[in-house]
């Protein structure tokens, strides 16, 4: 039997290592792409979650200076108590700074007889 001769024998021979090289790169390609693609997914849900606390801070910023401004009126308000605190601790010394001078005059200008020693009380 004779063998036949092929033109084509010899190149295919030659062609198919580089033809499974090929495919195998390609196969390899594939993979990456579809990790790269789960970490575009990852990345996607990741930046979902960002835009979803970045629309929250204008809410926030709005509470923030809401507080700020309870805050300062709380401030205001304390100044003020302790200004009238102040202002009634004067008063109160001045009434009795008064009702002090008031017992010396009453007590200078009664004759001795009458004058009254109010530091003990008396049984009667």
């Amino acid at each position: 039997m004779a063998q036949s001769f092929d033109p084509l024998h010899k190149p295919l021979q030659t062609l198919a290592p580089r033809l499974e090289e090929l495919s195998n790169d390609q196969t390899e390609w594939l993979n990456q792409l579809s990790a790269e693609n789960t970490s575009l997914d990852s990345l996607s849900q990741e930046l979902g979650a960002i835009e979803a606390i970045i629309s929250k801070v204008p809410e926030y910023l709005n509470k923030i200076a809401l507080l700020e401004r309870d805050m300062i009126m709380i401030q205001n308000k304390s100044s003020s108590l302790k200004q009238r605190a102040q202002t009634l601790k004067t008063l109160r010394q001045s009434q009795l700074s008064k009702e002090a001078d008031l017992k010396a005059v009453a007590a200078s200008e009664a004759p001795v007889s009458e004058q009254v020693d109010y530091s003990e009380e008396v049984d009667y």
